[in-house]
């Protein structure tokens, strides 16, 4: 009956507890794959336990994770100094792996009796990069920052005080923040939609950036400096492509790293419009490889002019 109506019994535990016997007498039936059933036995409020159903992305979403940390403070850093300094090693073996062993082991053994792995809880739907660093910095601002009615006189000192605390919290987060988006550059290069997802986020940033070019200091914005990564991602995907389609060019007398112009002061800032048409074509390669290689975003030499170059 079950099967004809396409349903399925998620619950798969004794729902009806008593002191004589236990029994499945409770049901969910549906269609629907994502759906996260569980039988709640505490509280127990009747001898029926109480059922609880919720959408699998909505559940994951509010899955609580347990980050490992340790909390190396200074009053801790001090203990553990204290601990090494007055802690026989053992060093009286010639043998350099032999000590090497004993002081690892007596070392590894200090600080988990001092500073052992803690864990903390944090939402899956958290901002990721919001990690225990930021928390702590955080916590330090609070509590080291004045408080507002001392300055009641002194506005400006006052204000002052608050900028220095935003600023100590904002640098850290931009960084950690683009180095979670740069990670999931690399997670999603074969997922040409969350690929773009990200590089939209990555794009609309505001953080801006110096770099040192021959010895003159340019202050750039983020979208530039993730042109030239995405460059070097399309000469990747670019071989792969090459490497993995039958096509009547001699594409092996291609050096893909030649044609390309990567002067650093020639690329553009590039912006939604340039990319669309270039993520567009990820689902049709053999299309991608001409456009990419003659794209102006990337400032590659056309292709049949290099094409000729190599054979001369």
């Amino acid at each position: 009956m079950l099967n004809i109506y396409g349903v399925t019994q998620r619950v798969t535990e004794f729902t009806r507890i008593t002191e004589n016997s236990s029994s499945l007498v409770d049901y969910v039936l549906t269609n629907f794959d994502e759906l996260d059933v569980m039988v709640r036995h505490i509280p127990k409020m009747t001898d029926h336990s109480v059922i609880s159903v919720n959408f699998c992305n909505k559940a994951f979403l509010w899955t609580n994770i347990a980050k490992p940390f340790r909390n190396f403070s200074t009053l801790k850093m001090h203990d553990i100094n204290l601990e090494l300094i007055n802690t026989d090693f053992l060093l009286n073996s010639t043998d350099v792996n032999i000590l090497y062993d004993n002081i690892h082991i007596i070392c590894e053994t200090v600080i988990n009796n001092i500073s052992p792995i803690q864990t903390y809880s944090i939402r899956e739907d958290s901002v990721p990069w919001y990690d225990f660093e930021i928390k702590n910095k955080s916590k330090q601002r609070d509590v080291t920052q004045p408080h507002k009615k001392k300055f009641l006189t002194f506005r400006s000192h006052y204000v002052s005080y608050m900028f220095l605390g935003v600023f100590y919290i904002l640098k850290p987060w931009g960084v950690k923040k683009q180095q979670y988006y740069y990670k999931k550059i690399d997670t999603y290069k074969h997922n040409s939609d969350k690929m773009w997802k990200t590089l939209k986020t990555l794009i609309n940033t505001k953080i801006s950036i110096q770099f040192d070019i021959e010895g003159d200091i340019k202050e750039i914005k983020d979208c530039t400096n993730i042109a030239e990564q995405f460059n070097v991602y399309f000469i990747e995907s670019i071989k792969d492509i090459i490497n993995n389609i039958d096509t009547v060019h001699n594409w092996n007398d291609i050096d893909i790293n030649v044609n390309i112009q990567n002067k650093f002061d020639e690329f553009k800032l590039i912006n939604l419009c340039d990319l669309s048409p270039i993520f567009g074509l990820l689902k049709h390669p053999q299309k991608m490889i001409i456009n990419l290689l003659n794209s102006p975003f990337l400032n590659f030499m056309p292709l049949r002019a290099s094409s000729n170059a190599n054979k001369n």
